[in-house]
């Protein structure tokens, strides 16, 4: 529950800062993961300073790029690593880098991960202790608990709406949609999706008309589920940060950082800092056409101004159609050979004919039935 008395991007900037200044607490080597995004380096600009102020060596950090440069935030990791005089590492994981590994990150999940992103930041842990490090610091929980994916601009929106109006809220909307990856059109596409609980159902009743019925009803139960839990930005947050998002990328970090030995630490997720966000008042988060707001004012005294007011968000994204193609057939027996796919599925699945996010999911359900052994 919020708070009554609203927080300042100030008191959060005070309260992020000695957060990450407690989580640089240890007596081996410690890092940071580094994607180029606001929060990774936000989280490293406060990190590096912290150490040198108190006379430690250059603090190093570790970024997984793409060689798809459409996706590659390589260029601002490295702004950040040149400005903040960090022990810069790169990792590249090619597609028959992938191929060939996979199945080790599968077995360290445990369970099926939503996005092969997961191999990336696997990747990036594996560096990190090749180098010697053995805590790791990381930006996960930043878009949580301040608002910072696409799906809440519509929400804010809507907020701004029943404050000064529709007029207002339109243009507001699309001055933020403008400088969103989606682009105007998309995110008005997007808003509709999230706004309109009927389409929404319809669209996901489409995507998943592969599967069984009695599991599409499961799943349009949990969507209506989510759909209640999402009308207001803080219930969608919350939502997030308790039951649906964050639970999932924490676990994914966690079991990868724990294949190599290595503790991840979340200053985002921060008991002081969650608080703190959760007070900041929502028409905030989203303002004058920028996402997280008040994170950007604190990354505007550290880094450079590409990087604090970079709008673009390209986020942790892997390089799914370079990293899927060379797999195809391997991929299609794999998913025909799965007992659980063929219980799930009201027809042999053919992968070519899906989207390339369902391909990987199918793909990495039967790979983990067949490597932890499941019976369905």
């Amino acid at each position: 529950m919020r708070a009554s008395t609203a927080a300042s991007p100030a008191e959060f900037a005070a309260t992020l800062r000695d957060s990450v200044r407690l989580h640089l607490r240890s007596d081996v080597p410690i890092g940071t993961c580094l994607s180029g995004g606001l929060d990774s380096s936000t989280v490293a600009a406060l990190a590096a300073a912290t150490v040198r102020a108190e006379g430690g060596a250059r603090f190093a950090a570790v970024t997984a790029a793409a060689e798809d440069l459409r996706i590659d935030e390589r260029p601002y990791a490295a702004a950040v690593a040149r400005h903040c005089d960090l022990a810069w590492e790169v990792v590249v994981p090619t597609a028959e880098e992938f191929g060939a590994r996979i199945d080790d990150c599968i077995r360290a999940q445990g369970e099926p991960a939503v996005s092969p992103s997961v191999y990336l930041q696997y990747c990036v842990m594996r560096t990190a202790r090749s180098v010697g490090l053995k805590v790791m610091l990381d930006g996960q929980g930043g878009d949580e608990v301040l608002c910072g994916y696409d799906r809440y601009a519509p929400l804010w929106a809507r907020e701004i709406a029943s404050q000064s109006g529709t007029l207002i809220a339109l243009k507001e909307f699309m001055r933020l949609a403008w400088h969103l990856r989606p682009g105007p059109y998309g995110m008005t596409a997007l808003a509709a999706y999230f706004l309109l609980p009927a389409l929404r159902q319809r669209t996901v009743s489409a995507r998943v008309a592969f599967l069984r019925s009695e599991f599409t009803v499961e799943i349009l139960e949990l969507l209506t589920r989510i759909s209640r839990n999402g009308q207001r930005m803080d219930d969608a947050r919350i939502a997030d940060i308790a039951a649906f998002s964050l639970p999932a990328l924490l676990r994914f970090e966690d079991r990868n950082s724990m294949a190599h030995s290595i503790e991840a630490r979340v200053p985002y997720v921060d008991r002081e800092v969650v608080s703190c966000a959760l007070r900041l008042p929502p028409t905030e988060l989203l303002h004058h056409g920028y996402t997280k707001y008040p994170l950007r004012l604190l990354a505007a005294q550290l880094l450079p101004d590409s990087i604090a007011w970079r709008r673009a968000k390209i986020g942790f994204e892997p390089p799914t159609a370079q990293w899927l193609a060379p797999l195809a057939g391997h991929m299609q027996q794999e998913v025909e050979r799965s007992t659980l796919i063929a219980r799930l599925c009201r027809s042999q699945p053919r992968l070519g004919a899906l989207p390339l996010a369902v391909q990987w999911r199918l793909y990495n359900l039967a790979s983990w039935q067949r490597l932890l052994g499941v019976e369905p």
